[in-house]
Formats: structure tokens, sequence, C-alpha cells
């Protein structure tokens, strides 16, 4: 059983078949689609168009090219000031001040291992 909603998120890397079909009952219950084009979104937008989408992100194409340039996340942190400043604040404590270190990891894999 698939419940009606008012918005279907599907938000996987483009060519990693992660979008399953549960979009697809999603979209027929009258869920409006948000994601990338990965999976069942990709059949999904040839049938009812592009237009009924809110498609995101980089295409198979852009994800092939850009693992064989590599990925830096440092490239993106220093050169999009409000990421860094996401970043920095998450870093810092800002968000849980009674324990900065809280979200340290995340930080740590965000920065090193995304």
């Amino acid at each position: 059983v698939i419940p009606a909603s008012d918005l279907s998120e599907q938000i996987s890397t483009a060519g990693t078949e992660a979008s399953g079909t549960g979009n697809m009952k999603f979209m027929l219950n009258g869920a409006l689609t948000i994601g990338t084009m990965d999976g069942a979104n990709v059949e999904m937008a040839e049938e009812a168009g592009q237009e009924n989408f809110f498609i995101f992100g980089m295409l198979v194409d852009d994800v092939d090219a850009m693992d064989k340039l590599g990925y830096n996340a440092r490239s993106y942190y220093d050169r999009l000031p409000e990421l860094k400043l996401a970043i920095d604040q998450i870093n810092s404590g800002f968000f849980c001040p009674k324990e900065p270190g809280l979200f340290k990891d995340i930080v740590n894999m965000l920065m090193q291992h995304d």
C-alpha cells in the first residue's frame, strides 16, 4: 500500500539506479516528483513529460566525467560561500552550543569521504 502524498523525493546519484518503482506509485496517487534523473524517474519523465518533474543534479554523463576527473569536496567548500558558511557553522557547534563537537564526524565525512 502506497499512501497519497503531495511530494515524492527521489534523490539518488544519476546512473546508480537507486530510484525504484515506489515513486511511480506516488505519482499515480498525484504526488509531484522532485529528484535526480535516475532509475524510474527517467522512465516517468519520458512518459509524463519533463515539465511535470522538478529535476536537479547531474546527469549520468556528468557523473561519469566527474568520476574520471576525481572529486574534491574542498574545491566546492572553497568556491561556494554559502556552503562554506554552512559547513563552518556545523563544525563550530553553532547548532549545538552545549555539545560543540557533536557534528565533527559529519563534517569529516562531507569533507574527506563524500
